[in-house]
């Protein structure tokens, strides 16, 4: 029987990674949970969220590719708007608000892109 969740043992290894500034060992930890929980939206979202707050590591946005083809369907547009986020704060405005155009575009209905895409 299993006592700990490997899931939250793994997410509590990177945050101690983090703090004592070990960030070469962030990404293979990364890599291993996109493995294992590749259906689980947070887990590619804070992965992206590494890669754009650390230069030298996987490009985010081949990180973003290889969530489209793990995540189901259903999730991919809140993946691509997180995105869409990143790039904004990581100070590519425009390439942010195209992948924003995009999905409001294709998803014109869907009230809470539209806000995350006026803020």
């Amino acid at each position: 029987m299993e006592v700990n969740d490997r899931q939250k043992v793994y997410l509590q290894l990177i945050q101690i990674y983090r703090s004592s500034g070990k960030q070469e060992f962030i990404e293979d930890i990364y890599k291993k949970l996109c493995k294992k929980y590749h259906e689980n939206l947070d887990i590619w979202a804070q992965y992206i969220q590494f890669c754009f707050e650390n230069e030298g590591y996987s490009q985010p946005k081949s990180v973003l590719q290889r969530s489209l083809q793990a995540l189901p369907k259903d999730k991919h547009v809140n993946i691509i708007s997180k995105y869409a986020v990143m790039e904004f704060k990581a100070g590519n405005c425009e390439s942010g608000r195209t992948m924003f155009e995009g999905i409001v575009s294709n998803y014109p209905k869907r009230m809470d892109i539209w806000a995350i895409y006026m803020d």
